[in-house]
């Protein structure tokens, strides 16, 4: 059997499992969702466990706080093992007042700036060209943790792996075309790729988040639109982003298929809650919390004035067109 377990920001999980995926995890961890969770090798019994037996039954159970996956190994894959041990991780997280936001964040003299928005709403170009061209660094893209420490809303890590689309890389990141062959052009195609791949330096220890944009990239503006980030449309999606993996509602447990296999519930409870709604709280109350819209270059400018606490001669230029 293969024993072990992963810890992150002192929240910890074990795997017991009949298929081999520790060395599959230490391979690919890079790739994973785990933030960097380091591997220990030991038996804790006390940890929240992912039990994965190869059986023919191809059941999927949760009980007295563990996962119990028995599925044959033809038909699963150590990622599909890992991630639905995630679930369990994002648990110990939620009880630490930790959540994982869909995002991309960046930092630079000890501040963050965190990019929330909906799918192609421009959060990776923004990362990207900040990094490279602006001198951040990279801390998260896709999935940001976040979460308050004395009282101070901070991102403890992230995925670094990025998706690049040609399309958005021909629009908004010329300078990376050449990664991509001949037939890797179009909408639908994508390169996976790290941050260091491209250049970009990357940061994992924890960094105090002090601006948060709610962004939404159009190349067809020719002047940037800025707004309070504290309005009922960007509640209703924070609320969704902050409590989707806690509630279960991601992702369900699958095959190496995508097919479904089993129901995992929600592990949110009312102590969870009420510290993700903190989160929330903190984040509404910034001073540096906005919606932004247009195109890239205006929005590089933007961020880069509050952060050199110019943000007035910013707006005064945006409002005047």
């Amino acid at each position: 059997m293969d024993v072990f377990s992963l810890e992150k920001e002192n929240c910890k999980i074990r795997f017991v499992s009949s298929l081999p995926i520790s060395d599959y995890y230490e391979k690919n961890k890079e790739f994973l969702e785990f933030f960097d969770a380091k591997l220990i090798r030991e038996n804790d019994e006390s940890l929240p466990t992912l039990y994965y037996m190869d059986d023919p039954s191809e059941s999927v159970y949760y009980q007295d706080g563990d996962i119990f996956v028995n599925y044959p190994k033809e038909k699963i894959t150590p990622s599909n093992i890992l991630y639905i041990g995630y679930q369990l991780l994002e648990r110990e997280f939620g009880k630490k007042g930790l959540c994982t936001c869909h995002s991309s964040c960046v930092e630079k003299d000890g501040v963050a700036t965190l990019f929330i928005g909906e799918a192609g709403a421009g959060k990776t170009s923004a990362a990207i060209n900040l990094c490279i061209n602006n001198d951040y660094s990279f801390i998260s893209n896709d999935c940001s943790l976040i979460g308050l420490e004395d009282d101070k809303l901070k991102v403890f890590g992230g995925t670094k792996f990025i998706r690049l689309r040609y399309d958005s890389v021909e629009q908004n990141m010329p300078y990376l075309t050449h990664l991509f062959k001949n037939g890797d052009t179009g909408w639908t195609n994508k390169l996976l790729v790290m941050a260091h791949d491209i250049g970009m330096e990357e940061r994992y220890e924890p960094v105090e988040v002090k601006n948060v944009i709610f962004l939404h990239i159009d190349n067809r503006k020719d002047s940037l639109q800025v707004s309070p980030g504290d309005n009922w449309r960007n509640n209703f999606l924070l609320y969704q982003n902050l409590s989707s993996h806690i509630r279960g509602h991601a992702a369900t447990a699958v095959d190496y298929l995508g097919h479904h296999i089993g129901f995992i519930p929600s592990f949110d409870d009312k102590e969870t809650y009420d510290k993700r709604m903190r989160v929330i709280d903190t984040i509404n109350g910034l001073e540096n919390y906005y919606t932004v819209s247009g195109n890239l270059y205006d929005t590089i400018d933007f961020v880069n004035g509050i952060n050199h606490k110019d943000k007035q001669k910013v707006l005064r230029r945006d409002n005047n067109g």
